[in-house]
């Protein structure tokens, strides 16, 4: 999953779709998620 913004105008994307209109992720009870940042310029 890629998390992006645009702080300028608070402009958020998953994996290049708005925030509003992404997909959210998917985990079942019991299921383990395992989050990486990463910070690029």
């Amino acid at each position: 999953m890629n998390l992006a913004a645009d702080m300028m105008h608070y402009n958020w994307t998953i994996n290049g779709a708005p925030f509003d209109k992404a997909v959210p992720p998917q985990s079942s009870q019991g299921q383990r998620a395992v989050l990486t940042s990463t910070k690029t310029p």
